[in-house]
């Protein structure tokens, strides 16, 4: 069995070219490509948070990337890419601020299925433990909301596309949330 190093912080952003052109070879090889795929982004995915977002890879023995999540630091959602899904929430969600948003989580193809999704799900959920940050927000599938429920994953409901056009994915996807412990104030505003 190949070496693989990480998850680890990526400290060279001159390889996040390397991580939008693994987004779409994952999701080229999952049921997302009809949405993400070489022939829409060329070049990559990527979107306006890569350059404050602090991003995780694992690499194998040749040093190739073959893993990388992302996790961002946010004080308001109108910061997120597509921040229309996750106000449809606001309702719910702990008015303390900043939170994280999880997105990104991508393995090569020929990486998956020996337990590197959970080790950069452990690393993400560490950073918030360890920075205070009271809560987290993500998108996923239901597959994954399953994978994630062990870290404390709730789901807030199904993602509305019609609430923000820059929502890259048309397929099912659900709208997550993680509080960190102890339990936070929610929100008490009726909408």
């Amino acid at each position: 069995m190949e070496t693989i190093f990480g998850p680890t912080v990526l400290t060279d952003h001159s390889r996040l070219a390397e991580i939008y052109r693994l987004r779409v070879l994952a999701w080229e090889n999952s049921p997302g490509k009809t949405d993400i795929n070489s022939t829409k982004y060329p070049d990559g995915y990527r979107d306006r948070l890569e350059e404050r977002s602090i991003h995780y890879i694992a690499t194998n023995t040749k040093n190739e990337i073959i893993g990388a999540a992302r996790l961002t630091v946010c004080h308001t959602f109108d910061e997120l890419p597509y921040s229309g899904i996750f106000k449809a929430y606001e309702s719910q969600l702990p008015l303390e601020r900043p939170f994280l948003f999880y997105s990104r989580l991508v393995l090569h193809p020929a990486y998956r299925g020996g337990g590197l999704a959970e080790q950069f799900d452990q690393v993400r959920v560490n950073f918030q433990e360890d920075h205070n940050l009271h809560f987290g927000v993500a998108t996923s599938k239901l597959k994954r909301h399953m994978a994630l429920r062990p870290f404390n994953f709730s789901l807030l409901g199904p993602v509305i596309p019609l609430k923000d056009e820059n929502y890259p994915f048309s397929n099912e996807h659900l709208v997550l949330l993680r509080l960190a412990q102890p339990a936070v104030t929610l929100c008490s505003k009726v909408r």
